[in-house]
């Protein structure tokens, strides 16, 4: 049904369709390009993004660019 996301490339244009399912292993620690789950503070949802870190900030990017 989802797509595999170990088979993810960096700066391939591969994204996520609608009805995919992942896995999130809780225990795996994230840095700069990795695609993370994230609790949105405000509402609670949770939201599935590429993480950038760069010079002192912290940035979420849509895998789908539409």
């Amino acid at each position: 049904k989802g797509k595999e996301i170990s088979n993810y490339i960096p700066g391939n244009r591969k994204t996520l369709e609608k009805g995919d399912s992942i896995l999130v292993d809780p225990e795996r620690s994230d840095h700069n390009g990795s695609l993370v789950n994230a609790m949105l503070a405000d509402s609670g949802e949770c939201t599935f993004k590429k993480l950038y870190q760069e010079n002192g900030h912290t940035m979420l990017k849509a895998l789908n660019p539409y």
